[in-house]
């Protein structure tokens, strides 16, 4: 290889590379200036298939790279934020969303040059992103990532030698003389292209370039892209790898869904490109516009895009197959990986505050289930029915604590990714939160052995009491009730602490009147001091649940100023 050629190679290589930071730093910009609402509606709008797509096709139109969304996707799937089927509509508009790329490059750096824009916005966008504020500071942040994506891509354009000679003609001809085999022999090229760069933008980007610069005609360049569809499957299977078997199911079905696709237009793509070029040659009124270099890129813009669109068509209505397809293909998983807390979670910064804050209402819920099994322990007249009761409530208690760990666990994986005021002072509420609900649990499990203790000790209590402890009980149940629709909540500032405050003093007039009635009553004849020691005790530990459960939503609301 002679060093000019070498040269090239490393021109082309780090115009790639400049490319495809330019892309990151935009994508990160914009993933943090959207803020706790884009990513939230990310889990909300998926109640149809209809909504998962268009939304799904906006996230990934804004955030520029569809392997960050399909991982995200994949993340709250992992989290159980969102279910396998509520995925697979988000995929499918990721695989649009993503074709918007294609068409910036095409008109910003084929056809109207924006180029000539970076600098201008380089000098707009530097000093913003020294400014401390962190607003202005990531807005200067997405700037200079789109102004390093055009001087990446002006470089690119620059560095792949413009071929128009008989030789580079013939050596492009041997490889269509194959019929069918040609085809596929360029899916694979562009497949292993974006196994190697591991970003679809980045490989598209490489193949406009090329066929702007004269090395690959239209059909070849279009079968390309099919094969780079496919190839950026491989960030989400591995992103999956080390999650739960629902995120292994997503991953899987995005790859079911670019293969599939790939197989439906291997054979359809001659008459899309076609139809493409008859629609192009009517605008521009003239005849075979693909001719023509600027337009050719436009011409793969559009392919890429009906591409997606006609495989969602015609794969919308497949969704329950292609969910079957994905558990059919995959491993069983052992009894105790699947009952077991995931303890190796994907990772995303982004999406870490919801992740956490679902983990709080999986640690809520686990709260309400051990206070109805009490309720239930306490009307129970059999022994054998406590026991198995209390068996539940210890199993619960010991799932509430692995919660715990992963909370930890991800909240300090949260605090490492960045230093700001927000993310210490929700940092500090989440652990808070956390301690508190196994407070309540281990109190949860005191009472339900002071029932047990009850019962076999033969200890009884007066019917006042037990109306007494009956209506605290339905009190704290409510104030679980309250806590629940709180942790729901997308952001805590959201949270008011109206009801919670009415509960809580509810609770404790329950108490005083406990009080007072064990005082009043020692004198009457249906009167037992071990009793009445078990009843203070239980109330209090009702009472001392009521304020835990409303530490933890004024925990969200000491939160407030900055959201979550």
């Amino acid at each position: 290889m002679s060093w000019s050629n070498l040269i090239v190679i490393l021109q082309v290589t780090g115009s790639l590379a400049l490319f495809i930071y330019g892309m990151k730093v935009l994508s990160d910009g914009i993933q943090r200036a959207s803020g706790a609402q884009l990513r939230s509606l990310l889990r909300r709008l998926t109640r149809s298939n209809f909504n998962g797509i268009a939304f799904g096709t906006l996230f990934t139109s804004l955030i520029q790279t569809s392997s960050a969304s399909t991982v995200m996707i994949i993340s709250l799937v992992n989290a159980g934020m969102i279910s396998v089927r509520q995925s697979v509509g988000l995929i499918m508009g990721a695989n649009i969303g993503t074709t918007i790329t294609a068409w910036i490059v095409s008109f910003g750096g084929f056809l109207f040059k924006l180029s000539s824009l970076t600098l201008p916005i380089l000098a707009f966008a530097v000093p913003l992103f020294f400014r401390s504020n962190k607003k202005y500071k990531v807005w200067g942040e997405t700037a200079i990532g789109f102004a390093l994506l055009f001087i990446g891509l002006d470089f690119l354009k620059a560095s792949v030698p413009s071929f128009q000679n008989q030789e580079v003609f013939d050596f492009i001809k041997d490889f269509t003389s194959y019929g069918q085999l040609s085809f596929l022999l360029f899916i694979i090229i562009g497949l292993f292209i974006t196994l190697i760069l591991q970003s679809s933008s980045a490989s598209m980007t490489l193949t406009l370039a090329m066929t702007f610069n004269g090395w690959l005609p239209v059909d070849l360049a279009a079968y390309m892209i099919i094969g780079e569809n496919i190839g950026t499957c491989f960030t989400a299977e591995v992103a999956a790898l080390v999650g739960n078997k629902y995120s292994r199911r997503s991953a899987r079905i995005h790859t079911l869904f670019n293969v599939v696709g790939a197989l439906i237009m291997f054979f359809f793509t001659p008459a899309i490109l076609d139809l493409l070029e008859g629609i192009f040659d009517m605008i521009t009124n003239r005849t075979n516009s693909f001719a023509s270099k600027e337009l050719s890129t436009i011409g793969l813009a559009a392919f890429h895009t009906s591409f997606n669109v006609f495989n969602t068509i015609i794969l919308v209505s497949f969704i329950p197959f292609l969910m079957r397809v994905a558990q059919w293909t995959l491993p069983r998983e052992s009894k105790n990986a699947a009952t077991s807390t995931n303890k190796q979670a994907i990772t995303l910064s982004e999406l870490s505050p919801l992740e956490i804050q679902h983990q709080l209402l999986l640690q809520g819920k686990h709260i309400e289930t051990m206070h109805n099994l009490i309720e239930k322990e306490f009307k129970s007249i059999d022994q054998e029915e406590q026991k198995e009761l209390m068996d539940r409530i210890g199993q619960l208690h010991a799932e509430l604590f692995d919660l715990k760990d992963l909370i930890e666990d991800k909240t300090f994986k949260y605090s490492n990714s960045g230093n700001s005021q927000k993310i210490v002072r929700n940092v500090g509420t989440y652990f808070r939160m956390s301690q508190n609900m196994c407070r309540i649990a281990d109190l949860t499990l005191n009472l339900g052995q002071y029932i047990k203790e009850k019962s076999e000790t033969k200890v009884w209590l007066t019917p006042l009491q037990r109306t007494e402890l009956y209506k605290i009980m339905d009190s704290v149940q409510l104030a679980i009730q309250i806590l629940l629709q709180n942790l729901k909540k997308d952001n805590y500032a959201d949270v008011d602490l109206t009801e919670a405050s009415e509960v809580e003093r509810v609770i404790n007039r329950h108490r005083d009147h406990a009080s007072e009635i064990s005082i009043e009553n020692k004198d009457e004849f249906d009167f037992n001091l071990s009793g009445t020691l078990l009843f203070i005790k239980m109330i209090s530990i009702c009472e001392n649940i009521g304020d835990r459960l409303y530490d933890i939503s004024n925990d969200m609301i000491v939160n407030k100023k900055g959201g979550v």
